[in-house]
This record gives C-alpha cells, structure tokens and sequence, in this order.
C-alpha cells in the first residue's frame, strides 16, 4: 500500500506488523499531517467474525481519550480496505525501548509507571478490561509521553457471556492465572497483574519467562502455580510488582487508584519528585527538570478530557506573592464582602480544617486578577463544571461519583469513581456564619451571572444530583481548580 492513497490519506511506510494488520505511517492530505493506520490484512476483510472484532476495537478506543492512550480518529471502510485512523506516536514501544538499552533506573520507571496507572485506570473507569497489557502495547514519545494502544480484545465489564468458557485471550507471558484458566469472571486486577509482569520486564531488562526456551505450557503452569522469579536486584518496586502478580486476586492492588496512592507514599518519590524523564534521539534517558513537581502531578486526577486538582485550594497569596487578608470575626468578613475585598477563612477559624477541607473564599478573591489559582491552573467556569458533570453520566448522578467515600453525614458518602474526592467543606454567609460542613460541599465558578451574585457549584450529602445555582459574592465558599 505504500504511495497508495484512499480518502484522505497517503500511506507512506510500515510502522509494525501483527497477525491480523499492518500499521502503516500515513499523511492526512487534507489536514497536513501525520497518522498511523492500522489495516486489517486483506485475507480477514471478508471474516465476518474477525471483521466484526476489528471494527469493535475503533469503537472502544474512540470512546476512551486520554492523554495517555492512543487517540482514535477516524474509520476507513472503502471497498476492501478496512482500517483505524489514529494518532501518530512518534517514538517506539516500551519493549523495543528495553530491548535497545536494557534495564531502566528506578526514577525512570516511575515516570512510566505513573502515566500508565492512569491510563489503564481511565480504561477501567471506562467500562473495559484492556486483557492485554504489555510492554510492546505501550508507544513511548520523545518527550517521555507513554500511550497505551491496541484494545484488540478488550472487553467490555458489564458484557455478559463475551467471552466464553475455555477462550485464552492475551499475551502468554503477560497473562494473569485467571487468563490462563480462561476464567468467565476475570476483571479489572487481571489488567493489574499484567501491568505487574510488564514493571517485572522494565527493572530485568527481560521477562519472567522466555518464550524461546520455556514451553507456551510451562509457563502457563508457573503463572499459576508459581511466584514470579528471583532476581528483581535492589529495585524499590519489587514489592509493588509481587502485590500486584499476587496468585490471588483479592491480594493483589484493587485498583489502579490503589496502586498510585502507595506509589506516591514510596521512597522512589524523593528520586524525581521535581524531575521528569526525557527520551534522547540515542535511546538514552535522561532526567531533566519538570515544569510542574512530582507531588503536584500525583494530586491531579483526569476526569474525561479534564485535569483536576484533588484537594481544594488552601492558598493565602495570590500567584504573584500579595497577600489576601484572612477575615476571622463576622465584622471583618462583612466588611471585605461589602467593601468588594479578597478574603479568606478557615472553616470556623479553625486551622485544623484547612489540612482536611482548604480554606473558604469569598468571590472577589477568585475573580481577582492576581490570580488565585496556582500557576499552570485556572478556577474553573460555570461552563466547564457542566463539562465536568455531563462527562459523568450528568448532574442526577454524578454527586455520588464526585463525592469521597467518606465524611459525610448520614450514611451520604459517595463512590468517588472519578477521583474528584469532593468533602463536605461546608460555606460561610455574607454576615460570617458558618453552616454546612459536614453535610454540603460548594465550589466557586470563575462566572458571574450579575453584580451580585456569582454561579457555584454544590453536593449533599443526601443526594446524588450534583447543583449549579448562584450565590452572593460576599458568601465563602472552597475553591478547587482546573489544569490551563
């Protein structure tokens, strides 16, 4: 196919080759740039089954953005020609990487690790089981960018009967013992296991078992049977990798928000926690320092095509160092909110609840042109809450998934699916009263709906519907802030 062009797109070279299509590097003509495709072989085109397979995978990947995960943008289907449109990763995959330069360093590996917690995490979030984690299914980019590709067999949770008893889906080396038992009721931890064996290969420079050697029964009979080998050296992730390949599942990391949560907590961290890794044009990589700390990426969550902080803001200057005046007694948070002045508070002025909730704003401080929000962020618009909410299901559910799993009264904890982690921090009246905490969350917008009154954002703790209503700029409420 190379110097063939179908619709818009110039094929120019073969990126890789697998046993059901080709990848081949193409030009978008009408756009100007460059885009892998990847083409079933002619000889499955009119395999209904396969076909059909092939076709599911671009539909799975066009629902799961991620700036973590291959993006999926267009479908060829013209006459014999079947084919997914997606982005062009430039770089190699993971495997290739390892193979080239061997074993990487510590610091290296958490840089990756990180990036593919959260992409397989927003997999999982998504309604799928990827079942085919490995290092070759990672692109990994100049800049350091890891992306996961191939949802080939992916699966979809809440299918039932997809996959049938007896059914081997996966790598050989990289299969949980679930996998390899062809279990009906396999989930998310299996994705979890795999991402253990491939964090095994990164720090080894090799896998656990060798295909050329060890027969396919062999070794399926030493992931079940047996633990991973020896020979882990005196990497800090050996013990994340043995919790994560645990025999059992219920052992292992239950999620991938687990595993981010102790590997932000690990002594790694000191290694880069103002650093990031960058891979040379010689395969070499090297640490160089980060735009944004370790610490302040570990705080983010992405939440559909939105980065996130996940503790509200609890910050007394603005972005260039003046001060905003804390207002402890009723008369001096009256008089800032009738004098128009920034301010802010602890929740009952007490210190204590800044650690768990943030401090409480009143608008004038949000709208401030000195800027509240950290640099790199911004208090987000009204516009982008009902982003935020639409992308979770809309706002008579996503409460509940906004919501942490604890701290609020009455049995009114939520799941926290998306990572929001929002508490109960409660709101402060123009005449100083406090009320709420405990029971109610607000948030500001960045949008004004008069002189007056300005939009927020609020949960409850009885409900799962998330409110969008406004409030008197005087009023205090948390802030939480949105990546720029």
């Amino acid at each position: 196919m190379i110097n063939q062009e179908i619709g818009n797109y110039k094929f120019l070279s073969v990126l890789g080759e697998g046993g059901m299509a080709v990848v081949y590097l193409a030009e978008n003509t009408m756009l100007d740039c460059l885009v892998a495709v990847k083409v079933l072989k002619h000889e499955f085109v009119h395999n209904k089954n396969i076909r059909t397979r092939f076709l599911d995978e671009a539909k799975k990947m066009a629902k799961v953005k991620h700036p973590n995960i291959i993006l999926v943008m267009d479908l060829i289907a013209v006459d014999d020609t079947v084919a997914i449109v997606m982005e062009y990763a430039e770089g190699k995959s993971l495997k290739d990487f390892i193979e080239r330069i061997g074993k990487l360093d510590d610091a290296t590996v958490e840089s990756f690790l990180f990036q593919m917690l959260l992409s397989l995490q927003h997999i999982h979030q998504s309604g799928y089981i990827h079942r085919d984690i490995k290092p070759s299914n990672f692109m990994l980019g100049k800049d350091g960018t890891i992306k996961l590709a191939d949802f080939g067999i992916a699966k979809d949770k809440n299918a039932v009967g997809a996959t049938e008893t007896g059914t081997q889906m996966g790598t050989p080396v990289y299969m949980s013992p679930e996998q390899v038992k062809a279990d009906k009721t396999i989930d998310h931890r299996s994705d979890i296991y795999s991402l253990g064996v491939t964090l095994y290969y990164a720090i080894n420079g090799k896998p656990p078992y060798d295909g050329n050697t060890t027969s396919q029964f062999d070794i399926h009979k030493k992931i079940v049977e047996e633990p991973l080998p020896d020979g882990m050296g005196e990497s800090h992730f050996i013990e994340q990798i043995n919790k994560a390949c645990a025999k059992d599942r219920e052992m292992r990391f239950q999620s991938c928000g687990e595993w981010l949560e102790v590997l932000q907590k690990g002594p790694v961290n000191k290694v880069v926690v103002d650093k990031t890794v960058v891979v040379t044009d010689n395969d070499k990589t090297v640490i160089v320092p980060s735009k944004r700390r370790f610490e302040e990426q570990k705080s983010e969550v992405i939440i559909g095509a939105q980065v996130w902080l996940t503790k509200n803001l609890d910050v007394a200057t603005f972005r260039n160092g003046d001060p905003i005046q804390e207002a402890k007694t009723n008369a001096e948070w009256l008089a800032a909110g009738t004098n128009k002045q920034p301010a802010w508070c602890y929740y009952e002025n007490e210190s204590t609840n800044s650690t768990k909730y943030g401090k409480l704003y009143n608008w004038y401080a949000v709208n401030d042109p000195r800027g509240l929000a950290p640099e790199g962020y911004h208090v987000p618009t009204d516009e982008e809450w009902t982003q935020l909410t639409d992308y979770l299901g809309g706002e008579s559910v996503a409460g509940t998934k906004m919501k942490s799993t604890s701290g609020w009264y009455a049995n009114g904890n939520g799941t926290n699916e998306s990572g929001f982690n929002g508490l109960p921090g409660g709101g402060r009246l123009y005449n100083g009263t406090f009320y709420s905490q405990g029971s109610y969350g607000y948030w500001w917008s960045a949008s004004d709906e008069d002189k007056e009154v300005a939009s927020f954002l609020s949960l409850y703790y009885n409900y799962s519907f998330v409110g969008r209503n406004g409030s008197l700029k005087e009023e205090g409420y948390s802030v939480r802030c949105l990546k720029d």
